[in-house]
């Protein structure tokens, strides 16, 4: 029989203090385990967002680079219709400038042979006043084309 006051088998003694650091051990690698799983639980949640998070931001960038392509075509379309009406216009008022002096040309040369006919006595009634309607139509067009620009 053991007494309270004898000192305990060294033995025992050993198996007990074993015992009790392979359940702490044992205790402490199961929850290691369970922490390291809700860890690896969590980063996989955060992988996932991250990447969707990623996805997004993608999505995101290239929507505005879409967005600033289209507004820059746009934009150069524009800037090339300007300009091509521009061009047209100018080109326009080159021919209206060279009929207007065609015109004045013409009309000089029209007084001119009156007069010479009407120095001679003939008739230029018929003939002048084709001329001078056609003179009048090129000169009513000329004036259009310079109220529109």
């Amino acid at each position: 029989m053991r007494t309270p006051l004898s000192t305990p088998n060294p033995t025992n003694k050993y198996e007990v203090l074993y015992a009790t650091v392979l359940s702490h051990w044992r205790r402490s690698h199961c929850e290691t385990a369970l922490v390291l799983q809700e860890l690896r639980r969590a980063e996989a949640a955060m992988d996932a967002r991250g990447s969707r998070l990623g996805r997004v931001l993608v999505l995101c960038r290239a929507s505005l680079q879409r967005r600033a392509l289209q507004r820059w075509v746009i934009v150069s379309s524009q800037l090339s219709t300007g300009h091509a009406v521009q061009a047209s216009l100018r080109r326009e008022r080159a021919v209206v400038k060279e009929t207007a002096a065609r015109l004045a040309a013409a009309e000089e040369e029209l007084e001119i042979a009156a007069r010479a006919r009407s120095g001679r006595g003939e008739s230029t009634a018929p003939r002048s006043r084709s001329m001078s309607v056609r003179a009048e139509q090129l000169l009513a067009a000329w004036r259009q084309v310079e109220a529109a620009t």
